[in-house]
């Protein structure tokens, strides 16, 4: 069960305030979504720190990272195509809060798995599908894909047939990987039908 509006409304503020205190308001901001979820848009540079002052303030207590999401914006500038999604839960608060990091792509992200550990493969996930990496990861390389794959499926620029196409060869014997080629003759299409005679436009 999670908080009243009028208790949720109070905790944000109380985040809001103490976080604008410690961090600055330069460098982050906070708003209450339209579900009731405590929404951070910290800076680049005071992210990590963020998400622990949401673990540890013994008022947040956001002790659980629940998934991390990838979300890309091809329409945006370059500076922050990409937006990661940190979505944390509160067992003694019985809330949860979204932090979100916006970045281009280009340069790395700081793996937070040093304060949560159970984000180590949801943010393989984001790298693998998203191409965002991650600094101070342990274990960073494709988690759903092969490995010998190349490009990131998600990124609303790859293409929808992918680069190679995989079929089992008769002569051969064996499953062969190939580079895909969708090679299609010029047709004459008449739009006539068998039945009329005539054409449908």
């Amino acid at each position: 069960m999670f908080l009243p509006i009028v208790l949720f409304e109070s905790l944000a503020k109380n985040i809001r305030t103490i976080a604008l205190r410690i961090i600055g308001a330069k460098h982050n901001n906070i708003d209450i979504s339209n579900s009731n979820m405590l929404e951070v848009y910290p800076k680049f540079a005071s992210f990590s720190f963020v998400l622990n002052f949401l673990r540890k303030e013994a008022f947040t207590r956001f002790t659980s990272a629940t998934d991390v999401t990838g979300v890309d914006y091809p329409s945006r500038t370059l500076k922050d195509r990409f937006q990661v999604n940190y979505f944390l839960l509160s067992y003694d608060g019985s809330s949860r809060s979204r932090v979100i990091e916006n970045t281009n792509g280009r340069f790395p992200l700081v793996s937070q798995t040093s304060s949560f550990p159970s984000v180590n493969w949801l943010e393989r996930e984001v790298w693998d599908m998203f191409g965002v990496s991650f600094i101070k990861h342990p274990d960073l390389r494709r988690i759903l894909t092969d490995y010998g794959f190349r490009g990131f499926p998600l990124k609303k620029d790859f293409p929808l047939t992918g680069f190679l196409q995989i079929r089992y060869d008769f002569k051969r014997k064996r499953i062969v990987q190939e580079r895909l080629s969708l090679i299609q003759d010029f047709r004459s299409q008449y739009q006539l039908t068998p039945w009329l005679k005539k054409s449908l436009s």
